[in-house]
């Protein structure tokens, strides 16, 4: 106990954790055990930026699929390089002096630095109201170009970060008929 505890503290004071998958780690079932209890329970409950890293060909943990992985399978620097954005991004947005208004541009702006598309603001569709309607172009796994429809609700939580049960309430609603 004594040689993990100065990684224990590393852990509980960490903002972000780095989780490197690989076949290797898959094979020990303490490994697996520890790691979706941390995440579901320790992890979760702190708001930790959870950053699932891909290094061969093991299949994601159904606790890790609604994180985004980064694959360093097929391009190693180039993973490196967006695990490095990834964890020097966030710190560079001070939220203190953003207003809701601001913050929603700021989406706005991401989306579009993602490759949506088309992005009307303050959409109608029926009685609903949506912050942004956007557009996604991608191709599919038989090399098909398809074109995805959002409508995105922008939610500027200054002093907390939006909990998983919110999200999965939005998306039961976006299933029940909201359509664009």
């Amino acid at each position: 106990m004594c040689a993990r505890a100065p990684l224990q503290r590393q852990i509980d004071v960490s903002d972000y954790i780095i989780i490197v998958l690989s076949k290797e780690a898959a094979r020990s079932a303490w490994v697996a055990e520890e790691l979706e209890y941390a995440v579901n329970l320790e992890f979760k409950a702190r708001d930790v930026a959870i950053i699932p890293v891909l290094l061969d060909n093991y299949r994601i943990p159904n606790y890790l699929q609604e994180y985004q992985t980064i694959n360093l399978r097929y391009g190693f620097e180039r993973g490196v390089q967006e695990l490095l954005d990834r964890i020097t991004l966030i710190p560079e947005i001070d939220f203190s002096i953003l207003d809701t208004k601001a913050f929603e541009n700021l989406i706005a702006d991401l989306m579009r630095s993602l490759g949506f598309r088309n992005l009307e603001r303050d959409y109608r569709s029926y009685d609903q109201r949506f912050d942004i309607r956007c557009s996604y172009q991608h191709k599919d796994p038989f090399g098909s170009i398809t074109t995805e429809r959002w409508l995105v609700e922008v939610k500027f939580y200054r002093d907390s970060r939006i909990d998983l049960r919110t999200l999965m309430r939005a998306r039961a609603r976006i299933d029940n008929g909201i359509h664009c």
